[in-house]
């Protein structure tokens, strides 16, 4: 049976490790730990250790927000391309207004916000639906958007 200094370390986690923790312990086995990860959980009063601050950026998410404003910027040239003339005017305020919103997700991303998370997902929904709609839609435009969102999620714990 494990005693409250054991249990100390506990409070060194954030709410996604304490769940983990409680799901891998055996209750029977250590009664202690399971009461006081349920505590730290029900009183919010778990912390972050110092090198998982809240608002500190991942470098993961730097990486990110960097190959992501290149991208943004490599695309602007695309808005004028014969291509997206040929679809339709539409077509480039469509293309225009999505580099624009991508580019205030990254952004927020890049200081941690968790609205620029929700924007995102709502964005790429949206996109998703339009170009659906427009019959342009492939499988493979769900890739960078899936690995954006997975990345940007699993960080949103520690965003502001």
């Amino acid at each position: 049976m494990k005693n409250n200094d054991d249990n100390s370390k506990y409070k060194l986690l954030d709410l996604n490790e304490l769940e983990a923790e409680l799901k891998d312990l055996d209750e029977e086995g250590h009664p202690e730990a399971v009461k006081e990860i349920k505590r730290l959980i029900a009183s919010g009063s778990y912390q972050y250790p110092e090198d998982k601050e809240i608002g500190q950026r991942p470098l993961i998410i730097t990486l990110l927000v960097v190959i992501g404003v290149i991208g943004g910027a490599a695309s602007i040239p695309l808005v004028g391309s014969s291509q997206a003339q040929q679809i339709g005017y539409w077509y480039q305020v469509f293309l225009s207004v999505g580099i624009i919103i991508a580019f205030i997700c990254h952004i927020g991303f890049w200081l941690m916000k968790k609205w620029s998370v929700y924007f995102y997902i709502g964005f790429i929904v949206s996109v998703q639906l339009i170009m659906v709609k427009m019959g342009l839609w492939i499988p493979q435009s769900l890739i960078e958007p899936s690995i954006v969102t997975v990345i940007v999620l699993s960080y949103m714990s520690r965003m502001k």
